[in-house]
């Protein structure tokens, strides 16, 4: 690394610009223990209501969840020691993934270790470089990520406004009729809080022959018919 002088070593140059970042800029790791009450953390200064982790439930030390781990932890052991692809899955996953598949009325569930991953292959099965995606202005990075990894074309359409998208859409037609397109959504916009109108967005995509791959991450189990999202039974939405 050059630095200022041209004499001293990397690591006192980045020493100088790390000091150089002002106090209230300065990222800082805390430590907050868990409490009775879901979703609440005990800092130093007193409780705090955590709504940035994906534990909004409370699931994480509910009873039921806590003994389930703890029976799987003591027959399966605390992991299966590298990924699914290398290793395997366990009977515990298939038993699970053919729960789902039948709560959610699907002919087959896939289990990822965390919906990043999830995300990533959604796309790159749906989408390739020959392909145009049109994605929701807001949704998750990993869906971004997933249509950088599938080498597809990228537009994005404002916030839940099918109206742009239906534009979009026809514009994408007109340009290239035989184009695989794939429009982007998410049932639960978590940051916002919003939803798109997901049976339109259906419909819409339907008749522009266009796919549709709708994150659920954030509805699942709470939003939809019995908890299954807002596009259950909803037709096209993978």
């Amino acid at each position: 690394m050059a630095t200022d002088d041209g004499t001293a070593s990397w690591r006192e140059a980045l020493h100088r610009q790390l000091q150089a970042i002002p106090p209230q800029r300065r990222r800082q790791l805390r430590s907050y223990a868990p409490v009775e009450a879901p979703a609440t953390l005990q800092a130093s200064h007193g409780a705090l209501l955590d709504l940035a982790s994906n534990d909004y439930l409370g699931f994480s030390r509910h009873p039921a969840v806590v003994a389930a781990a703890q029976a799987a932890a003591a027959t399966e052991g605390v992991g299966a020691g590298a990924s699914r692809l290398v290793s395997g899955g366990r009977p515990v996953h298939a038993d699970l993934e053919a729960a789902l598949a039948i709560w959610l009325g699907r002919e087959r569930v896939l289990l990822f270790s965390s919906g990043f991953q999830a995300n990533l292959a959604a796309v790159c099965g749906l989408a390739d470089r020959h392909s145009l995606v049109l994605a929701d202005r807001l949704i998750h990075h990993s869906l971004l990520v997933g249509v950088r990894a599938s080498g597809a074309g990228l537009q994005r359409f404002h916030h839940n406004d099918l109206h742009h998208l239906e534009q979009k859409l026809q514009a994408a037609r007109r340009r290239r009729p035989d184009q695989r397109l794939l429009v982007i959504s998410e049932g639960l916009f978590s940051m916002q809080g919003t939803s798109p109108d997901v049976a339109r967005l259906a419909h819409l995509c339907e008749r522009s022959g266009a796919a549709l791959l709708l994150d659920e991450a954030h509805a699942l189990g709470v939003l939809g018919p019995g908890g299954r999202g807002l596009g259950h039974g909803i037709n096209g939405i993978a």
